[in-house]
């Protein structure tokens, strides 16, 4: 899946597609519920394609572990992000063997798991 059109908006839940840009804002169109905002240059935003987990050696590129999960759910649903952090990280351990546990917080892998979702 091509990444760097979906980008996350601080202050607002859910993940965004970059639908058009201007000398002021961008457009961005809500995965949830199709509604289109407008994001100020003053507001954060994060492209998905540019986010990576911390493992022990290399950081690994969210793609490419947003895919391993993927491949470990073969291709259905995964556990919900409200599940207890044990859970989540020891799923996220199945598709990042890797992972580094000390440098990786609980609600960064929430978020993993809720844009997986929305995926």
């Amino acid at each position: 899946m091509d990444l760097s059109k979906i980008i996350s908006v601080a202050g607002k839940t859910g993940l965004f597609r970059v639908v058009a840009q201007g000398r002021q804002a961008i457009i961005a169109e809500s995965l949830i519920d199709g509604k289109r905002i407008p994001v100020h240059t003053s507001v954060k935003v994060s492209s998905l394609e540019e986010i990576s987990m911390f493992t022990t050696g290399d950081d690994v590129p969210l793609g490419k572990v947003l895919e391993s999960l993927y491949a470990v759910e073969k291709g259905g649903a995964s556990l919900d992000p409200k599940e207890s952090e044990d859970k989540l990280f020891k799923k996220l351990g199945e598709a990042l063997p890797e992972h580094d546990r000390e440098r990786i917080y609980a609600s960064d892998v929430r978020k993993l798991f809720s844009w997986y979702e929305q995926l």
